[in-house]
């Protein structure tokens, strides 16, 4: 995730997380995963600079 995202992404998904770490129900993600999902956004970012 890039730093222009976070805004709107801890708009939509903060609250739905703060109640489920207060509620005891919160179940992390592997990282395996987020390095995943990070690496395929920063190839798209790379892909869309190469081609201007």
């Amino acid at each position: 995730m890039t730093v222009t995202h976070l805004k709107s992404h801890m708009k939509k998904y903060y609250k739905p997380l703060q109640e489920k770490l207060k509620d005891g129900s919160y179940q992390p993600q592997p990282v395996k995963e987020w390095l995943f999902l990070n690496l395929m956004e920063l190839k798209d970012i790379w892909e869309y600079h190469m081609s201007e």
